[in-house]
């Protein structure tokens, strides 16, 4: 685009010395127009920026008006940081673990067994043989049914 109007200033500006003054004025009317057709995109992308701007706040439960315009940005890179680290920490807290990571004695856990099925299953201490403790995965359906994989339960907490 600066190339277009760059040309066509060089044109109305040939014109000119060459006295052909209504040819450069019509040459310099088009420049203009065209000047005010970009300012008038230009003013309408910075309306369609500054309300997805105001719509993104709004929907991280930002007042906009709380936010000043040259900082916006800032902020919601701010509030989408925070809320992909805690998203990561939900899913590594959440994640699928195999048998060899033990869980916590006696916290009921989501197995997967290797059937395929899911039960709510513990992994308890069942003896205690000269110090070395004896653990059994209680709540799987038999000695037969075996866990593959488990993975805590996690109650969240509403309007966390």
């Amino acid at each position: 685009m600066i190339n277009k109007f760059k040309n066509m200033l060089e044109g109305a500006i040939a014109l000119t010395r060459d006295h052909q003054t209504n040819a450069a004025a019509a040459q310099c009317a088009q420049i203009v127009a065209m000047y005010a057709q970009v300012i008038a995109r230009a003013e309408a992308a910075e309306d369609d920026l500054r309300e997805l701007r105001e719509n993104t706040l709004l929907a991280l439960g930002v007042k906009p008006a709380d936010v000043a315009d040259d900082m916006a940005d800032g902020s919601i890179r701010y509030i989408l940081g925070g809320l992909l680290e805690r998203l990561a920490e939900l899913e590594a807290a959440a994640r699928w673990r195999p048998v060899s990571e033990r869980p916590p004695n006696d916290a009921p856990v989501l197995a997967l067994l290797e059937s395929g099925e899911y039960k709510v299953a513990r992994y308890v201490v069942i003896a205690d043989i000269n110090g070395v403790p004896l653990h059994l995965w209680c709540g799987t359906g038999g000695t037969s049914k075996h866990v593959a994989y488990w993975r805590p339960i996690i109650h969240h907490i509403k309007g966390e």
